[in-house]
């Protein structure tokens, strides 16, 4: 299991008292300009994974509408040990805007979404440092690990025109799924294609080489699962030998007559 991820970039400026800047070691490059907005708010909150409270002195608490950034503060230490998060959020809009939030963790340099959303309004002011909003962390699980290949590891004698099948899946029932496929006649397998969009309840896959194989060669392959939140699961790299082109029965008997003595 690992914190959902997120690529956004934003960092404070704080344009009133000059450019102030929430930078953090390797930490996400949020910003967001005040100046910018015509309404502010603000939201105390305090963040969870489960029911333990997450926190340290470099984490950073962002909001963002779609993917613009509406504020970033960094963690704040209270004098009972923990950790809230004092963020002012920022809009132009007297309602509609609805406010997503990201989280990065500073310990395992990793940006996790939150569950929760809170709409925009002007000159709001969302829970308190006695009783801050809670907000929890979406944790994401990894794809399953491709597995039970078809044709079985070490197949001998596999039609040219097979096709490769393998169990997959996620335990993410509604996540979309796609599978990346490595094939090639020496190892490790090179890229050649990844598939269509598959949901994560379906366990079973196929795909179809482009083009026929080659005859009596040693083939490798590998299938990585990724689920719509970048989560990837790599499965074993797979070996099978094609076999020799059966010749039909009709053409093989039009054979025999033409060299008939």
């Amino acid at each position: 299991m690992r914190f959902l991820r997120s690529a956004s970039a934003c960092l404070l400026l704080l344009a009133a008292a000059g450019s102030v800047t929430v930078a953090v070691g390797d930490a996400p490059d949020w910003q967001v300009n005040p100046a910018a907005f015509e309404h502010n708010g603000s939201v105390t909150s305090a963040v969870f994974v489960g029911a333990a409270q997450q926190g340290a002195g470099d984490d950073l608490l962002a909001a963002f509408v779609g993917d613009e950034c509406r504020g970033v503060v960094q963690a704040l230490e209270t004098p009972f040990g923990d950790y809230l998060f004092l963020l002012m959020v920022y809009g132009n809009e007297a309602s509609g805007d609805v406010l997503s939030f990201r989280y990065y963790d500073s310990g395992a340099d990793e940006t996790a979404l939150v569950q929760e959303t809170i709409e925009f309004v002007p000159n709001m002011t969302e829970c308190a440092l006695m009783a801050p909003c809670q907000l929890h962390l979406l944790v994401n699980s990894m794809p399953a690990a491709p597995a039970n290949p078809t044709p079985a590891n070490g197949a001998q004698a596999v039609s040219v025109a097979t096709q490769l099948c393998w169990l997959g899946g996620d335990p993410d029932p509604t996540d979309d799924m796609m599978y990346h496929i490595y094939l090639d006649t020496s190892a490790p397998p090179s890229f050649v294609e990844t598939t269509e969009l598959y949901p994560g309840s379906e366990t079973s896959i196929c795909f179809d080489p482009p083009g026929a194989l080659d005859e009596n060669t040693l083939y490798y392959w590998l299938i990585v699962a990724e689920d719509e939140h970048g989560g990837t699961m790599p499965g074993e790299t797979w070996t099978f030998r094609t076999g020799d082109t059966p010749v039909e029965e009709s053409s093989w008997g039009m054979v025999k007559a033409l060299y008939r003595p």
